[in-house]
């Protein structure tokens, strides 16, 4: 069995690309949207987290999410064994409308993160300045900037280089040439990550200080456990420095995300080759997965985070368990008990049989 495949520019005739490619595609989604919902709605609903920096990452949850929803629709407009879809998407107005909003939430991730980073800058080299620069407001206007900025961005590309018509299935391979394609990638993933490693040089200046400094201070409070002053200062300089720590992870997904893609076109156009389909596949694999990984990374990094994430996802189970029919919910009690969950149950039933009595006296 054979079928017409597309994957950067390739037409492939092999069943097993697509069980390849669009089956990992498929998992990756499935961990994209309900992860990045989930963080957004515990940051939202605690207000512990309720921070300026904090909103930043569920503006990059945001991001991450509409990328999980129109890159997977992207990518299924290119299947050629489902002629209707190809040919409803491989219209002008509506192929090239739908790319740009594809190249919007593409470009908005990246941008988001150098503003994450910005903000870590000004929080560890300029820490008294912060709360003066870093306000409600000012982060609701970099919030808006950043998808301003790039809406404007995706703009930009199409007027500055119009997209061909001629093209059969809406892929930017087949509306952009190679030359085309490549810069619009360095100006996407290249470009913030030149930023954000120009401002990580000098953060890890100050947080190597800053630890020297952690370590005298942590000497001094446990010889002089008296000053409690200096005790509330150090929590908050390790917290900062965690924090930290969370973005530079964050970094390092999204270089070793988009870099396979950026020699995928750079070795294209210099050589006039093309490798593998299945590398190219990979390529987008790889980028795509840098919207999924932050859900991982913010719940390791952030004990605070990971707490109230642990306690939403225990309340969403017991919100499906209470749709289940009275048989599943039954064997669900028994897996509980199974684990150990004997105190709580017994405890609730001597509690029910308490209550039982207590009807039947007043009765």
């Amino acid at each position: 069995m054979t079928s017409n495949a597309t994957s950067l520019g390739y037409e492939v005739e092999d069943v097993g690309f697509y069980i390849y490619y669009f089956g990992i595609m498929g998992l990756l989604t499935c961990v994209n949207i309900p992860g990045n919902i989930l963080v957004m709605t515990t940051i939202l609903r605690h207000r512990d987290l309720h921070i300026n920096s904090n909103y930043l990452l569920v503006n990059q949850a945001a991001a991450d999410l509409l990328y999980g929803v129109l890159y997977p629709v992207y990518n299924f407009a290119q299947m050629t064994i489902v002629p209707s879809v190809v040919e409803a998407f491989a219209d002008y107005t509506v192929c090239t409308f739908f790319i740009s909003q594809v190249l919007t939430v593409v470009f908005c991730s990246p941008i988001n993160l150098m503003v994450v980073t910005v903000d870590r800058f000004i929080a560890i080299v300029y820490p008294l300045r912060y709360e003066q620069h870093v306000t409600a407001k000012s982060t609701l206007i970099a919030i808006a900037s950043v998808w301003i900025f790039s809406e404007l961005y995706s703009i930009s590309v199409h007027v500055i280089y119009p997209p061909r018509s001629d093209f059969k299935i809406c892929r930017y391979e087949d509306m952009f040439n190679v030359l085309q394609t490549l810069l619009m990638n360095l100006a996407t993933g290249l470009t913030p990550l030149g930023v954000m490693i120009f401002l990580y040089i000098r953060i890890v200046k100050v947080v190597r200080t800053q630890s020297r400094s952690i370590a005298v201070q942590l000497i001094a409070v446990e010889a002089t456990s008296n000053d409690n002053a200096n005790s509330r200062k150090v929590p908050k300089k390790i917290k900062e420095n965690k924090s930290t720590a969370l973005i530079s992870l964050l970094l390092l997904f999204y270089f070793c995300a988009w870099c396979p893609v950026l020699i995928y076109f750079l070795y294209v156009m210099l050589t006039e080759t093309k490798p593998s389909p299945y590398f190219g596949a990979t390529c987008r694999i790889f980028v795509f997965t840098n919207s999924c990984v932050n859900v991982f990374v913010y719940s390791l990094r952030l004990q605070n985070f990971r707490k109230y994430l642990m306690k939403d996802i225990r309340l969403c189970c017991k919100k499906f368990c209470d749709y289940l029919p009275e048989k599943k919910r039954r064997s669900y009690r028994i897996n509980r008990l199974d684990r150990g969950d004997i105190s709580t149950d017994r405890s609730s039933s001597k509690l029910s049989g308490r209550a039982d009595i207590s009807i039947i006296n007043i009765q």
